[in-house]
């Protein structure tokens, strides 16, 4: 592997950590029970648990940055037009709370 190759790898990896590192954990925990009270897991799954309709969420934290959450969970059609799950319902609050959570799932 060449020494570029590997600085970027271990960037990426730390450019990471960091990101998880940097998250609140009081409003990763908020997000989860806004998660749980909105009931999100009927249509989504994380881990073995939760619905099978909608996309699984194990680890969208690697997938998907907070910024890309926060605008398909605000108008997930603008986002991508084939999108079936509504809009999220809730206060400003509760969804940055959301974002939190489901930016850490790794």
């Amino acid at each position: 592997m060449s020494r570029k190759l590997a600085a970027l790898i271990v960037g990426m990896v730390l450019l990471g950590v960091n990101a998880v590192w940097a998250q609140d954990p009081a409003q990763v925990a908020k997000g989860r029970q806004v998660y749980a009270d909105r009931q999100c897991n009927k249509c989504h799954a994380i881990g073995d648990e939760g619905g099978r309709v909608g996309p699984d969420l194990t680890r969208v934290g690697l997938k998907r940055e907070a910024d890309w959450l926060r605008q398909f969970l605000k108008n997930p059609k603008a986002v991508n037009l084939r999108a079936k799950m509504l809009a999220f319902e809730g206060t400003d609050q509760e969804l940055e709370a959301v974002v939190a959570y489901l930016a850490s799932l790794y």
